[in-house]
């Protein structure tokens, strides 16, 4: 009972063209968007080697009571420069 009205439905879009296209592009456009989706998805870090970046560091540092200067914006500054 569902294969003929099923291949009922398959003789209305063969003999109406723009039914065919619209049913088409109903099933290609979501599967596009799809692909398209997963595979800009799949690894997002994997071009990022050349992507250049700027670094504010605004922080004084600390003096503690001994003398010694703490200064951990300049210490994650030196381990952004040299993380490649």
């Amino acid at each position: 009972m569902i294969f003929k009205i099923f291949k009922k439905d398959l003789k209305g879009l063969s003999r109406n063209i723009l039914a065919l296209a619209i049913a088409l592009g109903l099933c290609l456009i979501p599967s596009l968007y799809a692909w398209f989706n997963i595979y800009s998805n799949w690894d997002p870090y994997a071009n990022t080697a050349s992507v250049q970046i700027a670094i504010v560091s605004e922080d004084e540092g600390y003096s503690e009571s001994d003398g010694s200067t703490i200064n951990m914006g300049a210490q994650i500054v030196e381990q952004l420069h040299s993380n490649d």
